[in-house]
């Protein structure tokens, strides 16, 4: 779906893997009508993610309140390394990485399942691609 109407958003905060589940790192309320576009969406890790020895931290993106891709972390994530999100199946899926979004919309990065065990520290940033064109 890539074309000249994709914008990328560069989430203002990081989500935080260590944080308690559903705890919520950013909020953007959708300006105009559109698609989240899944496939073009990215996050970039700005802190090393540690062992999570116990449980791997997973980090969810909701739009209305419905989580429609994840991300999960592997054991020692490197500063700088780039994830993609995985579809949830429902909302968005692989032959269809999109999900609508109206004007007004809350799209929120969240930590779904806190990391455990080892060193936990990691932080990513997301940069979510939205196409808005006619």
């Amino acid at each position: 779906m890539a074309n000249k109407n994709t914008k990328l958003v560069r989430a203002e905060a990081v989500v935080d893997i260590s944080a308690a589940a559903a705890t919520t790192a950013f909020t953007m309320d959708v300006p105009f009508d559109g698609y989240l576009v899944i496939d073009e969406s990215f996050a970039r890790w700005e802190e090393d993610a540690g062992s999570q020895t116990t449980t791997a931290g997973v980090v969810s993106i909701e739009v209305g309140g419905n989580e429609v891709a994840t991300i999960t972390s592997a054991k020692d994530e490197v500063i700088g390394d780039t994830d993609t999100w995985t579809v949830d199946g429902t909302y968005a899926t692989a032959a269809n990485p999109v999900v609508k979004v109206s004007a007004g919309d809350a799209v929120v990065l969240k930590t779904k399942t806190q990391a455990v065990g080892g060193t936990v520290t990691g932080t990513l940033r997301a940069y979510l691609a939205f196409d808005f064109g006619a």
